[in-house]
């Protein structure tokens, strides 16, 4: 059977095993037509009960001969024959483990947990971040379903999206719901200039536990994810299978040896593991200490009663002309200024404004990375737009600047606090 695409949608499959399906049996030389309408046959009881198997993938699509047949809407795999103890979930990834995103993505995600349900990936062929298991998400948004890969310069492509950790999930036609198995993200409702691992990541940063993805997505040595991370695509073991399920189930496929022959044909390509995307190495240089400028006849009292103080002396500022106005807003404060002690603030000149001191004290630091852009800039980075890029910056670094801002006027205010006492007492 070929993929289904109004069975993409989990409810949509929850509602065929609820509603009753006519079948019909064909007519041959000894019999005439025959039809009858067919529900689903077994109780709430079983383990494939239309809850479990539509989450595993499978909707429901009896015929006069397999009254209980389901139907994988991404790959067609059709199973009959459950048993009470059938696990569609197990089932599914062992029948089609190699060739089905929808499988190894979901079904498979036993393997990825210990028995407590904390994601361990013991078996290292399904690491997130690996290509094997990006390209099985990618499956999951079908050859045409997603509705922005018409636009091909629209920030959330498919293969951005699995790239992010995501799988298609979509509630309806059309819709454009994303969800990572991982941590249950869901995102909807995404913009042309959305980058969708970075809204991933600042999901991610406010959950409890974080999100086991970004766990793996940091960047390391090249050589060693190459050789921990390089395996044999759609590849699976069957050694963290839950004890209650069947290696070997009953369930019957129709077309079993057929699929087989399908499933087994080009996947024996090796992949290598894929880093996350949207982070950049940047190297800190240490900027050489800029030599301080002669200190004014009048700032020498206030240096000399804080001689026992250990802190480096502030450097003066330059004397502006009597006709300079003083600044009327306060100067931004670079993340990376560094903190001046008040004790060697000269005392100021009548005539030049006093906000001229802190404004001539700020340092501002070059963030141009040592490294060349192909080398310093990740592939994500690399196709990002220089709207994307600002807005990346500015979300992954406004917290932290507004921190260090309150820093540096928290210090401000003391030295000038300070400054005030040395003044009253000369």
């Amino acid at each position: 059977m070929p993929p289904t695409p109004a069975m993409h949608a989990l409810q949509n499959r929850v509602e065929s095993f609820k509603k009753s399906k006519r079948v019909k049996r064909y007519p041959s030389k000894k019999t005439s037509t025959q039809s009858a309408t067919v529900k689903w046959p077994h109780p709430p009881s079983y383990k494939a009960n239309a809850n479990t198997l539509a989450e595993a993938g499978f909707f429901f699509c009896p015929s006069w001969d397999d009254r209980d047949c389901v139907a994988c809407f991404l790959c067609g795999k059709e199973l009959s024959d459950w048993d009470a103890q059938d696990d569609p979930f197990a089932v599914h990834y062992e029948k089609c483990g190699e060739a089905c995103g929808w499988a190894i993505v979901r079904c498979g995600l036993v393997e990825d947990m210990d028995s407590e349900g904390s994601f361990t990936f013991t078996n290292k062929a399904r690491i997130p971040t690996t290509k094997a298991i990006e390209e099985a998400r990618l499956k999951t948004f079908g050859e045409d379903w997603w509705p922005y890969d018409d636009d091909p310069n629209h920030g959330a492509s498919s293969r951005k999206m699995a790239r992010a950790g995501f799988v298609y999930t979509p509630q309806g036609a059309g819709d454009d719901t994303v969800t990572c198995l991982y941590c249950n993200t869901a995102l909807g409702g995404w913009d042309k200039d959305d980058d969708p691992i970075h809204e991933h990541r600042k999901r991610a940063t406010k959950l409890e536990r974080g999100c086991p993805f970004f766990s793996f997505a940091q960047p390391t040595p090249p050589a060693k994810l190459a050789r921990s991370g390089s395996i044999k695509a759609g590849k699976k073991s069957t050694a963290a299978l839950p004890k209650h399920t069947r290696t070997h189930s009953r369930t019957r496929s129709r077309k079993e040896d057929k699929a087989t022959k399908v499933e087994k044909g080009d996947e024996e390509t090796e992949q290598e593991v894929t880093t996350e995307k949207g982070q950049r190495v940047n190297p800190q240089v240490d900027e050489e200490p800029k030599p301080s400028p002669p200190v004014p006849p009048d700032a020498a009292i206030a240096m000399e009663a804080e001689d026992d103080d250990p802190r480096p002396p502030l450097p003066s500022p330059e004397p502006e002309p009597e006709s300079a106005p003083a600044p009327t807003s306060a100067p931004t404060v670079s993340a990376t200024s560094p903190a001046l002690p008040a004790a060697r603030v000269p005392i100021p000149d009548a005539k030049i404004p006093v906000p001229m001191i802190v404004e001539d004290s700020v340092f501002y630091t070059a963030s141009t990375p040592v490294l060349p852009p192909s080398e310093a800039l990740t592939e994500e980075e690399r196709e990002l737009s220089v709207e994307q890029w600002i807005r990346r910056e500015i979300s992954l670094s406004y917290e932290k600047l507004m921190a260090d801002g309150q820093n540096q006027i928290m210090l401000f205010k003391e030295r000038a606090a300070e400054v005030r006492t040395l003044i009253e007492d000369l």
